[in-house]
């Protein structure tokens, strides 16, 4: 099924929480198709490409939580790390942002033009939106499922199947390597790098590779409803022994429609900022200007 998203308000506006929600760009158009996701690259292009502003303007209010533990091991040496990044946004378009990993933290709340933010266990400050770009990483929070298959040397998306996801009816895509490998999917990640860096050309290099995991899209809206990848595979990258690689990413996507308004924190502290000092870039000239003005006055005026 087809979805064309129509409404009033700018792009801005919906991204900045300014406008009621669903809202659409003057003129532009949405158009998403479940049906074909399995068959049309292109389609699968639209589909993993959505982002944040796009999200909002076809749902509205909805939650998303994404869930991500990834490892390399090479030997009795290795790094792991989880990652949780949690979207809420509500009716009036006021979001709740929560991104934590082991090395930080961060708890945003974004109110019409204020903006409260807090890193780590740190205070709770209040700023305005123009101290700090809060688009960003709400598109990080969407774009983890789509980064993270673009790693991948060639995916279908097979067995399409029924289902439901909180509710809404939905279409289950399961996920598999293509054969032959075909064109990488593209990387609709923001500009944003992975906390490690892997080791260079291991995607040439991997092998073993194992892949499972499914997508499932609204039936009645083509977007992203819930998605899990579970990735394993070795990087032969001519040492000893080759580094071991494992992914797992789950992403749900709920409460269309249904959820609690975002409040306004009791207690904040305001970010401090220096007065402005009263700047004359005239002053120089300021008495000249007097004199003309008072030389070219009209005679008995």
């Amino acid at each position: 099924m087809a979805l064309a998203c129509s409404g009033g308000a700018t792009r801005t506006e919906a991204a900045a929480g300014l406008a009621p929600v669903p809202v659409q760009a003057a003129g532009a158009k949405l158009q998403l198709d479940a049906a074909t996701f399995g068959s049309d690259p292109q389609m699968q292009h639209r589909i993993l490409g959505v982002g944040f502003t796009e999200l909002h303007q076809c749902l509205g209010a909805f939650v998303l939580h994404v869930h991500s533990h990834w490892s390399w091991q090479r030997g009795e040496e290795g790094v792991a790390q989880q990652d949780v990044g949690h979207l809420r946004v509500d009716a009036d378009g006021h979001l709740a942002l929560a991104l934590e990993t082991p090395a930080s933290s961060l708890h945003l709340q974004q109110l019409g033009s204020d903006l409260y933010v807090r890193y780590d266990k740190g205070t709770l400050r209040q700023k305005t939106r123009r101290d700090m770009a809060t688009l960003p990483l709400c598109d990080q929070v969407v774009a983890t499922l789509p980064q993270a298959l673009a790693l991948l040397p060639g995916v279908d998306f097979v067995d399409p199947q029924p289902d439901r996801v909180d509710g809404r009816p939905a279409t289950r895509y399961r996920l598999r390597l293509a054969s032959p490998l075909g064109t990488p999917l593209p990387d609709h990640s923001p500009a944003w790098h992975f906390p490690v860096t892997p080791p260079p050309r291991w995607r040439a290099q991997l092998q073993r590779l194992q892949v499972a995991g499914f997508v499932s899209l609204d039936a009645a809206t083509g977007l992203m409803l819930r998605g899990n990848l579970e990735l394993s595979g070795q990087v032969a990258d001519g040492t000893d022994l080759p580094a071991g690689l494992s992914l797992r990413l789950d992403l749900l996507l709920s409460h269309v429609g249904r959820v609690d308004p975002v409040l306004r924190p009791t207690k904040a502290v305001a970010e401090f900022r220096r007065p402005l000092r009263h700047r004359d870039p005239l002053h120089f000239f300021r008495d000249q200007l007097g004199s003309a003005a008072t030389s070219s006055s009209p005679a008995g005026g």
